[in-house]
């Protein structure tokens, strides 16, 4: 639907769908700003993605979004639908000087949700619960 829409607009110089891609940190440092403006979103990749790379973020106030950003400190959340809201957000990152200082706190943030860092965090979890389970059980015998 979306390629037919950009067709239809004739914008498939201004506004390509690149796909699935490897080099997303490369294509990011080309940007001034990243803006997500989803209606729904668990924990955005797209977000932490951005986070590495110091750029501004303007993302919608959602709950993956909030668990990620802190508005005015490491990025700006905005009301879904808000274009006005939007546009001034946009207006004033791109008009400050120091912006890229506060947004470089977001590469240290962002590795606390890295794979290598989570799975440690969900193994202890699963060995508490397993040895609880074992504990509790052990020594009852079932059947006759």
């Amino acid at each position: 639907k979306l390629q037919k829409a950009v067709n239809e607009l004739m914008l498939q110089d201004k506004d390509p769908l690149l796909g699935f891609r490897k080099d997303v940190p490369y294509l990011l440092a080309a940007f001034d700003v990243f803006i997500l403006t989803s209606r729904r979103k668990g924990l955005p990749k797209a977000v932490m993605e951005t986070m590495t790379v110091d750029l501004p973020i303007i993302a919608t106030v959602l709950r993956g979004q909030r668990d990620l950003i802190d508005s005015g400190k490491n990025g700006c959340l905005v009301l879904l639908n808000d274009i006005e809201q939007t546009t001034i957000v946009m207006k004033r990152l791109v008009d400050a000087e120091n912006f890229g200082v506060q947004q470089a706190k977001n590469k240290e943030f962002v590795k606390q949700y890295d794979l290598w860092n989570i799975i440690p965090q969900i193994e202890k979890i699963y060995n508490t619960y397993l040895d609880l389970y074992t504990s509790h059980w052990q020594g009852r015998h079932f059947g006759s």
